[in-house]
């Protein structure tokens, strides 16, 4: 079997990533976790990292450097936030997991798993059946939409009412 690659872009030590990694790995993964404030992104690697998408999914506006450069005020030109992002990678939201072709930008273990294929969020522990349960709602494996049944219109559709219950809170 070929080897499933992940590759996280994050900053300092991430306690997420750092939960998620051996759980990851658990399904047949390779992580490689790149610290950006240590290892930073050159020029084209930003470009290519934000591709044609929008801007404002990959730029974090709890940055100081996101209100000093009035990002929230104007919409800047492309190149200059690349060039922004290359200077102060503190403008990026991390983490960000990559696969070969695929992308998810911020921590979320149930879109993760989704990306990934697998059941990061059916594993007890912090993102497990205790935070399940604690926000009241059923885990992918009771209702019938984990890996093992279900189809992927299930799963999609559990993750919409969960964001709708997230929006109710």
């Amino acid at each position: 079997m070929a080897l499933r690659k992940v590759e996280v872009l994050t900053s300092g030590e991430d306690e997420i990533v750092n939960e998620l990694k051996p759980k990851i790995e658990a399904h047949e993964y390779v992580v490689h976790i790149r610290d950006i404030e240590k290892e930073p992104l050159t020029e084209d690697q930003v470009r290519r990292l934000l591709g044609h998408l929008r801007l404002e999914h990959f730029l974090n506006p709890f940055s100081d450097s996101y209100a000093k450069h009035k990002l929230d005020e104007q919409t800047s030109d492309r190149e200059e936030v690349i060039q922004l992002i290359t200077a102060d990678p503190s403008l990026l939201r991390r983490p960000i997991f990559m696969t070969t072709r695929l992308m998810l930008v911020g921590a979320d273990p149930g879109k993760l798993s989704e990306m990934l294929q697998v059941d990061l969020v059916g594993d007890r522990g912090a993102f497990g059946a205790d935070a399940e349960q604690s926000s009241g709602r059923e885990s992918s494996r009771e209702n019938g939409a984990g890996n093992s049944g279900g189809s992927h219109r299930g799963r999609r559709s559990g993750s919409r009412s969960h964001r709708s219950q997230q929006r109710s809170r």
